[in-house]
């Protein structure tokens, strides 16, 4: 069932509708059915019953039950979703944001610094986020996010952007991989890097950034310790701990990690693995692709995937020259960001509404 043929069954259909009818579907006999939607939703009436039979029998168990997708209040709030993605693509079209590399490190950018937050500022140690398939900016609305609510937004920007772009789990070493020792060297070295910051006035700025990951180190480390026993540990390294996406310049793939701005190559054509600049490797993960993406999402997914792999070359520079362009031109963003507020604010609210 295509999404264009979900759209004119369930468009209709109340979302806050959806799973009672949903429940009651699983009753079993068409009698108890019936029975249960009169004595239940009496004020539902028979074709809009016969829409939910259609979408929940024929096709949802074979869309991962993605019929609620469709429904009145979720193609509203996808309307307006759409609405801010536009716009934000008119920003990088003034700003001259045209290639991969630039559009990534904008929204890197505007994301750590709060230009697309509604609050102004941006945190990936809140725990206040949402969980969704879909429309993840309205996370990043609110100010906070983590590597899947990061990586579908910068999905749905890439897309809008004429990038075909997909979300893809990733396994890489995590903090309950390191021993104690690991940590404290690690964190030894950040904190000689944060005080050479601070006595540099030019290079002030990066010390928070610093500071901020010796925040991050800490924390991950006491909780993952904490809470991750050997049976997570095991289940990460199969499925993934970590989401990026995997994109296509022209004819080419490439992976970008939107957590800490790094572009990762392939390490070879057949190749799971991929490296970034400065020799991490991540795995990719399968898996649970079709978790993080919708079915057409995943079909560009196996499309980029048969691509080949681009190098580095030139990428850091032109991330580089997009910071510095943004740097020039804030008052655009300001501007920007003034006159969305109200629609991410709504966009922020209906989404809440309706997941949380």
């Amino acid at each position: 069932m295509t999404d264009e043929k979900l759209r004119k069954i369930m468009g209709s259909i109340p979302t806050e509708k959806y799973y009672p009818i949903k429940r009651i579907l699983g009753l079993g006999t068409i009698a108890s059915l019936s029975l249960s939607i009169v004595n239940t939703i009496p004020l539902v009436d028979y074709s809009l019953i016969l829409l939910y039979l259609l979408n929940y029998l024929g096709y949802a168990t074979m869309n991962n039950n993605r019929g609620i997708d469709f429904t009145k209040s979720y193609l509203e709030l996808e309307q307006d979703y759409n609405t801010f993605l536009n716009n934000y693509r008119d920003l990088m079209n003034t700003l001259d944001m045209e290639s991969l590399a630039s559009l990534c490190a904008s929204f890197y950018y505007l994301m750590k610094n709060g230009y697309l937050s509604l609050g102004g500022s941006f945190s990936s140690l809140r725990d206040d986020y949402f969980e969704g398939r879909k429309y993840q900016l309205t996370n990043i609305f609110n100010g906070c996010g983590i590597c899947r609510h990061k990586a579908n937004a910068l999905k749905d920007i890439l897309n809008t952007c004429g990038y075909p772009t997909s979300s893809i789990p990733v396994y890489t070493r995590k903090y309950e991989d390191f021993t104690r020792e690991d940590i404290e060297n690690i964190k030894k070295n950040l904190e000689n890097v944060f005080r050479e910051l601070e006595e540099d006035e030019n290079l002030r700025k990066y010390a928070v950034e610093a500071f901020l990951n010796i925040e991050v180190i800490t924390h991950q480390f006491e909780i993952n310790n904490e809470t991750n026993p050997k049976m997570q540990r095991k289940f990460e390294k199969k499925f993934g701990n970590h989401l990026i996406v995997l994109t296509s310049d022209g004819n080419k793939r490439i992976a970008y990690d939107p957590t800490d701005n790094f572009f990762y190559q392939f390490i070879d054509q057949n190749s799971i693995d991929i490296i970034n600049e400065y020799g991490n490797r991540m795995e990719l993960r399968f898996r649970r692709l079709f978790i993080a993406n919708t079915p057409s999402q995943e079909k560009m997914f196996w499309k980029n995937l048969k691509l080949e792999s681009r190098n580095l070359e030139g990428l850091r520079e032109d991330q580089d020259d997009a910071e510095k362009r943004i740097q020039e031109n804030l008052d655009i963003v300001e501007k920007f960001r003034e006159e969305n507020i109200p629609l991410m604010r709504d966009l922020r609210d209906k989404a809440y509404r309706l997941i949380v």
